[in-house]
């Protein structure tokens, strides 16, 4: 298989994994209401950001080690599989203490459910450490079965608990750890071949990876933190029940699915980046700004209007009380598209540490305003945190691609006659 086909391949699967999440979502919100989902929500997010802070980025590090300085896969596999079962173990134990015995903010779950999720979470560490090496070998059809294996369980699972009518949450949350375990298992199949487990740590490769690592593991973890951080604070003000923390789920939810869409038109508009300097590229970029912004205030737009009949239609109307959160969280796509033009301006341009700075300000303002409204506005005081945190970062990237490439603000805004020309001709095969 050609590069270009293993590319097409893996955006494919990466397009399907996006639906099925969606589709899973839909299903587990229609099975579970705003209490239930609210508390697999609460679990996965605490998954995610204890899971990105346990992987300590050595998976896009064994990339580099592997691709750049050419190490031996075998040698770069064995180390840093050690590293996350180790780290894999630690975790089962906290991860299961914790949620055992802290019904007051997880919720009351057996033991065994808490087991089996914390195991799935361990996996997930691991994933998220060696998944990136079939990265570097190009091995396209496994890493799409890697990605699609735990949405596809935790889709038939959602799929059961309607046939049979099963409201629990435990299942739920039993199904996302059965998942990743599944998922791990193939992955450990896949490089069965690299991993020898009985051969000596070399500690000062393994030194040189987590120096490497942890560097790039800062920026990830911010964002992560910072996308997850309303959630806790909201469980924290909300002890009574979950109902909040789901209804606010299916807004980000939401606000998140469209934002996928003029994300879709990116390669069009990055695709001459490349090389180019000055003028040419603040005019690419400016170009890329009125377009991605146009589509995305559109779309913010209409889910503005139409928010109730779009939770309607997705979730019932169980979570209409999602409606005033999801308005507050639509104008944020605008400003999200913005930030995610200049962080791809910064990182092409080795100006990656500037993006860390500003969204390691993000979340204190995220953190700060939830906190401060939370306890008096629930749920749209949450979400009011994520459009604060989402206009700071766009206007601070804003700012400073001004001042490294000269864009002007009035050129990159309001689409023109002249960019939708550019695009179509973009789009005809050459």
């Amino acid at each position: 298989m050609s590069f270009l086909r293993k590319s097409i391949f893996v955006t494919g699967g990466q397009m399907a994994g996006i639906l099925l999440n969606m589709l899973g979502g839909v299903i587990y919100s229609r099975a579970l209401g705003p209490g239930g989902m609210g508390q697999y929500e609460l679990f996965r997010s605490s998954q995610m950001v204890v899971v990105t802070f346990l992987s300590l980025g050595m998976g896009n590090a064994s990339i580099y080690f592997l691709n750049n300085l050419k190490y031996a896969p075998s040698h770069i596999v064995s180390n840093t599989t050690k590293v996350s079962l180790l780290f894999g173990l630690l975790l089962i134990v906290g991860f299961t203490a914790a949620i055992f015995f802290n019904p007051a903010y997880f919720g009351k779950i057996s033991f065994i459910v808490a087991l089996l999720f914390a195991m799935g979470s361990a996996a997930l560490v691991n994933i998220t450490t060696l998944r990136p090496v079939l990265v570097a070998q190009l091995a396209s059809k496994r890493m799409v079965l890697v990605d699609m294996l735990p949405r596809i369980i935790i889709l038939l699972s959602g799929v059961l608990m309607l046939c049979i009518h099963q409201k629990s949450p435990g299942f739920a949350i039993t199904a996302l750890g059965v998942g990743n375990a599944a998922a791990c298992c193939a992955l450990f199949y896949f490089l069965r071949e690299h991993i020898n487990l009985r051969a000596p740590f070399d500690w000062k490769t393994l030194g040189a990876l987590l120096k490497y690592s942890i560097k790039l593991s800062a920026s990830s973890f911010l964002y992560v933190l910072t996308a997850n951080v309303t959630v806790m604070l909201l469980r924290y003000s909300q002890l009574e029940n979950f109902n909040q923390v789901g209804l606010y789920t299916r807004a980000v939810a939401i606000s998140g699915m469209i934002t996928i869409i003029p994300s879709t038109v990116g390669p069009l508009l990055y695709a001459k980046w490349a090389g180019l300097k000055g003028e040419l590229l603040a005019n690419q970029a400016q170009f890329a700004m009125r377009v991605s912004s146009s589509i995305s205030f559109t779309i913010s737009a209409i889910v503005f209007i139409f928010s109730r009949q779009i939770i309607h239609l997705l979730y019932g109307p169980a979570f209409y009380g999602a409606n005033v959160a999801l308005r507050i969280l639509a104008p944020s796509l605008v400003f999200i598209t913005i930030t995610s033009i200049c962080n791809n301006l910064l990182a092409g341009d080795g100006k990656a540490i500037i993006t860390m700075y500003i969204l390691a300000i993000t979340f204190t303002i995220v953190a700060g305003v939830t906190w401060l409204t939370v306890g008096r506005l629930g749920i749209e005081g949450a979400a009011l945190g994520v459009l604060c945190g989402n206009i700071f970062s766009a206007v601070a990237n804003l700012v400073v691609c001004n001042r490294h490439y000269g864009l002007n603000f009035a050129k990159c805004v309001v689409i023109r006659p002249s960019d939708v020309k550019t695009m179509m001709k973009s789009l005809k095969l050459k």
